[in-house]
């Protein structure tokens, strides 16, 4: 399965219809999840908070592939400035 930008909106739009626990559902199903250039666009702490949800649901369960448009280094040390955890 395949989690682009409209994608990962869905998860605020489903927390606001008080839906979120369906839509980490059907996320956390696929054995494989491709999320393709994160970090692309700014994400709000709220986004991130939710992310941190869908990987944690997905974390030894199932596999992700996160696709990035910077360098490696250059990813990790924004990653980190830009996703604080909850």
């Amino acid at each position: 399965m395949h989690l682009g930008r409209s994608d990962r909106s869905s998860l605020q739009q489903a927390k606001t219809a008080g839906r979120l626990n369906q839509r980490l559902a059907v996320l956390t199903h696929p054995s494989l999840l491709v999320v393709d250039e994160i970090g692309y666009f700014p994400v709000s702490h709220d986004g991130a908070v939710l992310f941190f949800q869908l990987m944690n649901r997905r974390y030894e369960r199932a596999s992700t592939v996160l696709t990035w448009y910077k360098p490696f280094n250059t990813a990790v040390s924004s990653a980190t400035r830009s996703w604080p955890l909850p």
